[in-house]
Formats: structure tokens, sequence, C-alpha cells
């Protein structure tokens, strides 16, 4: 909620925010909210702004609602406040204007809405992060799936099937929650840094300084049954 509101809007007897002022009005209000670089892709502002009474009543141009809606931003409800007492009601009609740009900010119109499109993306993201973990397993047969794993990993397939059917939000989202438990759990992890190649590479180093010389014994062994074998004949 802002208010006090001198210095904020272009001029102090405005009455009409026309649109090529808006750019300056919302300069002027990130300048009060001394957000910083980082909150700019973490937050979504919801502004009341009560003018002051030189101000009042104060209109936006081309808008019956009153307010202003910036895409990535948030949007802010000018308040003329008067002296009725019909400050309760209005205020309920302000958080129902409120959530109305919530959802077009977030480009969905309804609840249900939103929520299909979460059922969507869990169910696309599950049945994704199965085809990596089996490609992953095809790729790296080292990697051991214990019963609790492999259970996890029945259980989100089910869920995920489950979900294809009914198009329920609990099931697609279980789903996806479990194979994401399977695919980062810390045992796979510790294999995907370490496969066989890469443990090749490590030993090698190692056992190459004693192989040499018990290699070069084994050639000389060898030689020495040859001849006592062709001394006998």
């Amino acid at each position: 909620i802002i208010f006090n509101t001198r210095g904020v809007l272009p001029y102090e007897t405005i009455h009409n925010l026309e649109r090529r002022q808006i750019p300056f009005f919302i300069n002027k209000l990130e300048y009060l909210l001394h957000r910083s670089t980082k909150h700019y892709k973490e937050q979504i502002l919801f502004i009341l702004f009560i003018p002051d009474e030189k101000q009042t009543p104060l209109t936006v141009e081309k808008n019956q609602d009153n307010s202003i809606v910036v895409p990535k931003w948030g949007s802010v409800i000018f308040y003329n406040k008067n002296n009725s007492d019909s400050e309760y009601n209005d205020l309920n009609l302000i958080m129902k204007q409120f959530l109305a740009h919530f959802n077009q900010l977030l480009g969905i119109e309804t609840i249900d809405q939103w929520i299909n499109l979460r059922t969507i993306e869990n169910y696309n993201n599950g049945r994704q992060t199965l085809s990596t973990l089996s490609q992953l397993l095809l790729s790296i047969p080292n990697i051991v799936i214990d019963d609790t794993m492999a259970k996890k990993v029945h259980d989100s397939v089910d869920l995920l099937e489950k979900c294809e059917e009914s198009n329920q939000h609990n099931d697609c989202q279980q789903g996806r929650l479990l194979a994401d438990q399977v695919f980062f759990d810390p045992s796979l992890l510790k294999l995907l840094y370490f496969p066989d190649d890469q443990k090749f590479a490590i030993y090698v180093p190692l056992y190459l300084p004693m192989g040499a010389p018990l290699a070069w014994a084994l050639f000389n062994d060898i030689k020495f049954l040859i001849n006592i074998v062709r001394s006998n004949r």
C-alpha cells in the first residue's frame, strides 16, 4: 500500500494518468520500493495506490478498472478514498481485482485452468525423468537399483498412468516427485561421476608401474619353459 503520493505522479494536480506517463510512474514506484536487481525475476508486485487529496479522484486513461497491469512486473490499483463507510466493501472488491490481475499475469483465467496446466507439466516432466533414467541405466550398466528405488519407480509409473487416464493433479504430482527422488538419489549420482572408463583411467597409473615388472618376469618364465622343452627333445 502506497500513500502520501506527492512526487510520485508526474504533476501534483494531475487527475488523469495518461498512457504515455505510465512508464514514468512505474519508474517512480521502483525508486520508492528500493528493490535489488535479483528480485526482478522473483517477485510480482501488487500495489494499492492511494492518491493524495489534491490528486483525488485519480483515474487512468481508457481504463474503467482504474488500474495498471504490467507483464512480468505486477499491477497497481488506484483507490480514491472518500469519507464514506464503504472501505470494507471496497477492500473486498480490491482483493478480487488483485486476484484477477494475478491470473492475468500467470496467463490463466481460473484456478481450474492453472491446476490443469500444472497437471500436464507434472505428467510430462515425470515421464521425461523416467525416460532419462532408463537411458542412463542402459548406458552405465554398473548402476545398482535397490528394492526401495525400484518400488519408487514402479509407483511413479503407476501414478503417471493413472494420471493419464483420470487427469488427477495429485497423481501426477506424486508420480513426478517419486521419479525425481529416484533420479537424484545420492547412490546414483556417485556412479554418474565414476563410470567404467573413468575408473580405468584412474587405476591404470597406479597398477602400470607394478604390472610392467610382473609382465617381464612372466615373459622370462615362459621363455625359460620353452627352452627346457626344446632341450628335452
